[in-house]
């Protein structure tokens, strides 16, 4: 009930012209006025959106992304390129193709095996 009782007495103090003439003046500087900065930001941001599109799209054109590069192939000693272990890796690492082609590798740094060898590895214990 206050809050009603204050309502009236405020409204009843306030000063409102009705005439035409302030109506008219009003309305005129309402159209003379400086249009609210949110409505200027508008085509700022769509301006400012284009031109990071284009420089994001004339980066991504000119640096392509870069090639794939395959790992070296370990090195591996003379000594261990025909031991089980490495043998394994080889097949493990890229099947029966790199395991044939490690034995090949084997097969031209140690040559063919000699016909003793083979007698003696033929023998029983």
């Amino acid at each position: 009930m206050r809050s009603e009782d204050r309502l009236h007495t405020l409204l009843n103090q306030a000063h409102i012209d009705s005439s035409e003439t302030t109506d008219q003046e009003i309305l005129a500087e309402a159209s003379n006025a400086i249009v609210p900065l949110k409505h200027r930001q508008i085509p700022l941001r769509i301006i400012a959106a284009s031109v990071f599109i284009t420089i994001g799209l004339a980066l991504w054109i000119h640096n392509p992304p870069a090639p794939v590069v395959e790992p070296p192939e370990r090195s591996i000693q003379p000594h261990q390129i025909l031991t089980m272990a490495s043998l394994k890796h080889a097949y493990y690492q890229g099947g029966m193709e790199t395991l044939e082609k490690q034995l090949d590798r084997g097969l031209t740094l140690f040559g063919p095996p000699s016909p003793t060898a083979i007698e003696a590895s033929q023998e029983p214990l």
